[in-house]
């Protein structure tokens, strides 16, 4: 029937004049698509050595220094959303790209003394330049940061500053500006990048993996400078359940910049929850490696959203999303979230609550509590285990 649909496709699409490229109407069992090689027999998707070597070698020219273009830089962030639509664990880390992208440099203008009374009329309310300022190459929408050093929020500030009867140095931020200056972040990430795609496989499969046939829920609550996150796993006649609370100086170990109420940041916490659910199940169900669906998992949207997209560009979420984005290529294992009202997730809303005292909710049992420590949580390290753990070996684990 191939032959039969293509020609009715090709029919309808000269009948409705659909501007369609010919090229992307091959038909076969291996087919090229947007630098992809799709081997649909042997059901796995190639990606060519050569569009590696493109990608590396771009890598390699921005790593050589930090000064780029924003050319560039768009260059290099589209190639790296267009490889990571395969492996999209390494997608989060493009966000420092991104806020390179947007930070534009700065640059200093110069107004003689006796016209800086004139300045004001040029800007708008949000420091903006509205009209050029007489004798000056100032860019029209450029944003005044600084005069002589001295910041400037708005434009009451500029009653206030320190001047001297000399010409007047200001920084200003030009929106047109083709200039980038590259973040520690970023170099960092360039060389992870390019360390990774040395070491990548270019061959992913296009069957995807099976899903986990357990139960699972997570939830969270702030208040305050604390928060507490609980949830359950079911499999079997297996269940593992979590209820652990955590303070503002806990995040600050690890080196989050959180303030004292912590409910600004309850959709992180959420996240977190998800994060444990899938470190009890690789630590709980160690041989095996699947994604784990989780139908009645979060009520919280922005959590079950990045948890499901892995992106984010807002902190301290994003930085949430890389650790769960790590945790789940170290365990080979994924997570699949879906939203369940509030007033359904009963359970992992009660464990989340629990006051880690009296009585514990839903007929769980004190030997089934996984008891979650949130900087191994955090600091994710895999290590070589006996499963079962009583098996005998005649040497001993490396550490």
């Amino acid at each position: 029937m191939m032959p039969v649909s293509a020609t009715l496709i090709c029919l309808f699409c000269q009948i409705c004049k659909i501007p369609i490229s010919w090229g992307k109407c091959e038909l076969g069992g291996s087919l090229q698509w947007i630098g992809w090689t799709f081997h649909l027999n042997a059901g796995y998707i190639e990606v060519p050595e050569r569009e590696i070597s493109k990608l590396l070698g771009y890598i390699s020219e921005m790593k050589r220094s930090s000064r780029t273009t924003r050319r560039h830089l768009e260059k290099l962030i589209g190639l790296a959303m267009w490889i990571t639509q395969l492996w999209p664990y390494m997608r989060i880390w493009i966000r420092h790209w991104y806020i390179d992208l947007y930070s534009i440099p700065a640059t200093h203008f110069s107004i003689d003394y006796g016209d800086w009374h004139s300045l004001r009329s040029c800007l708008n309310d949000d420091m903006t330049f509205r009209i050029r300022p007489a004798g000056t190459a100032i860019p029209v929408g450029g944003t005044l940061l600084s005069v002589r050093h001295q910041e400037v929020a708005q434009p009451s500030d500029l009653q206030s500053l320190r001047l001297s009867d000399k010409r007047i140095w200001m920084r200003i931020r030009d929106p047109h500006s083709n200039r980038r200056n590259l973040s520690e972040s970023s170099m960092r990430i360039l060389h992870l990048f390019a360390s990774w795609l040395q070491l990548l496989s270019p061959l992913r499969p296009l069957t995807p993996k099976r899903y986990w046939k357990g139960e699972c829920a997570a939830d969270a609550c702030a208040a305050g400078g604390t928060c507490q996150i609980g949830g359950f796993l079911r499999y079997n006649n297996q269940q593992f359940w979590f209820s652990d609370i955590f303070t503002v100086s806990d995040f600050t170990a690890l080196g989050l910049q959180l303030s004292d109420e912590l409910q600004r940041y309850i959709t992180c916490f959420e996240t977190l929850a998800q994060i444990a659910i899938l470190y009890i199940a690789s630590r709980v169900f160690p041989a095996h490696r699947f994604p784990i669906c989780l139908r009645s998992l979060s009520d919280n949207t922005g959590a079950e959203s990045g948890s499901n997209k892995l992106w984010s560009m807002s902190y301290p979420l994003c930085v949430f999303l890389e650790k769960l984005c790590v945790l789940s290529a170290t365990t080979g294992m994924e997570i699949d979230v879906s939203h369940i009202p509030g007033a359904q997730n009963i359970i992992a809303d009660d464990l989340s609550r629990w006051d880690q005292k009296g009585h514990i909710p839903h007929g769980f049992s004190a030997h089934e509590r996984f008891i979650i420590d949130l900087k191994s949580l955090w600091n994710i390290r895999q290590k070589p285990s006996l499963v079962p753990s009583r098996a005998d070996i005649p040497w001993t684990l490396p550490s």
